[in-house]
């Protein structure tokens, strides 16, 4: 069509010079009037680049309570803790009686806490001076599967809380602070969820959540750390510092939803002061909960996101660095923890813990 228009249009436009000729005389045109100068514009400034934000300090208060982790009582916990420990087996009942007695020991008011299908948590509450303020809680799963020490999974973490539980036990804050051994987690997450959706409903009002899970398996060995699949296309900066140190797994991952934010900036400063290498994943609150990112979404933490409550995960990565999970390749013992690292993660936990309460 438009090709066919085309030669008709050209013709209509000069047919008045085919007609006239120069047998057509036509009017000067009149002198245009000469336009006024344009106004130069200013050139706009440049935008100013916006200041980056500050990176949080760890104070000298907060530190010397993180000193106060006890590496060696940490360690006597851990391997107390770590021996095949089904829930309903004997040792699952030591652990569940060391966690009660380490709890109130500390000045926590303690109680097993039993829903049918939950098993048995176990969760302590100590009073902060302030009963207005948002409540902490930390907590770690104590059970395990059959025929294995479960020492990184989840030894390392549920004698984590114990030390935690007795270092801020020893001080008044404005904060409530709640810590819990909880139960059937390696069954679907059970007790720590029967819990928060009590707490919930009850209206008690959480402002952040600590999650230990997995955090004494280090190994400074190029190529020893793995990464889930897909991970490189979400968070390609992580990843290039992972791969900057050549994917050594000798780092702490600490994954945590934008509403923690400044908690994890606190970790970050306490984990810089111990020389403790950390990775620090930050995801949308809004984003906690999709199934993409069900890789993330292992432990008790995803209890806590259901409710929107602000998470902070640390881990190890367990299965993504680690040939000891669940036993699948050699004995998770407690011969295969590193005390050194998770000593300094328990402290750097400690550390955020006391800036935060």
């Amino acid at each position: 069509m438009l090709g066919a228009v085309r030669p008709a249009l050209i013709a209509f436009v000069l047919l008045p010079t085919l007609v006239c000729g120069s047998a057509c005389q036509t009017e000067p045109e009149p002198a245009a009037e000469p336009k006024p100068a344009a106004e130069a514009k200013p050139t706009p400034a440049p935008m100013a680049e916006p200041e980056p934000e500050p990176e949080p300090v760890a104070s000298e208060a907060a530190a010397a309570i993180a000193d106060e982790v006890d590496a060696a009582r940490y360690a006597a916990d851990l391997q107390l803790i770590a021996a095949p420990r089904p829930p309903g087996s004997p040792h699952w009942q030591v652990v569940q009686d060391r966690c009660l007695e380490v709890f109130e020991a500390a000045g926590f008011a303690a109680t097993r806490f039993e829903v049918d299908g939950a098993g048995v948590s176990v969760v302590g509450r100590k009073g902060g001076k302030d009963s207005s303020l948002p409540e902490l809680v930390i907590g770690a799963h104590y059970d395990h599967i059959e025929d294995c020490p479960g020492a990184d999974d989840n030894a390392s973490g549920t004698a984590a809380v114990l030390e935690l539980a007795r270092v801020l036990g020893a001080h008044e804050w404005e904060r409530s602070i709640t810590v819990a051994c909880w139960d059937q987690e390696e069954t679907g997450l059970h007790g720590s969820r029967a819990w928060v959706d009590a707490a919930i409903a009850d209206s008690r009002e959480i402002a952040l959540y600590f999650n230990l899970d997995a955090i004494a398996y280090a190994d400074s060995t190029p190529n020893s750390q793995r990464l889930p699949p897909g991970v490189d296309v979400m968070f390609a900066k992580q990843i290039a510092s992972v791969a900057a140190r050549e994917f050594r797994a000798d780092f702490i991952a600490i994954l945590a939803d934008d509403g923690a934010h400044d908690a994890v900036g606190l970790l970050h400063a306490h984990a810089t002061r111990l020389q403790l290498h950390d990775l620090v994943v930050e995801i949308p609150a809004a984003l906690t909960n999709e199934p993409m990112l069900a890789d993330l979404r292992r432990s008790d933490h995803a209890n806590f996101w259901r409710h929107n409550v602000p998470c902070v995960f640390f881990s190890d990565t367990a299965d993504f660095r680690a040939d000891t999970y669940h036993c699948e390749g050699r004995p998770d013992s407690f011969e295969t923890i590193n005390l050194e690292f998770a000593t300094k993660v328990v402290r750097a936990a400690a550390g955020a813990a006391a800036e935060l309460l």
